[in-house]
């Protein structure tokens, strides 16, 4: 495999990633609801599907997190709360 195939897969995975940390108190409300459902007797399928509902929105949802510098701005606000690199910033500003 090329390394920029390998590149691409790896932002895919990452939007994902992203997508999941934003989001992951959903997961527990997900996974309560589901388990709920399938001790009532819920359609099976329909629990998979708003699974797979989820997966996609955490994808999308880490993409625009990212392409909208939401993601630059979360760095930058764990800069801001790091002693090293507020003393670096010091020392380099002159």
């Amino acid at each position: 495999m090329k390394f920029e195939k390998k590149i691409f897969w790896m932002r895919q995975k990452y939007y994902f990633d992203i997508g999941v940390g934003m989001t992951s108190l959903l997961i527990k409300i997900l996974a309560v609801v589901g388990i709920a459902a399938a001790i009532e007797g819920f359609n099976k399928w329909a629990i998979v599907l708003y699974g797979l509902g989820y997966g996609v929105f955490c994808y999308l949802f880490g993409y625009l997190f990212i392409r909208y510098t939401w993601y630059t701005a979360s760095i930058e606000v764990q800069n801001r709360l790091n002693l090293f690199v507020k003393e670096m910033r010091k020392n380099y500003k002159g």
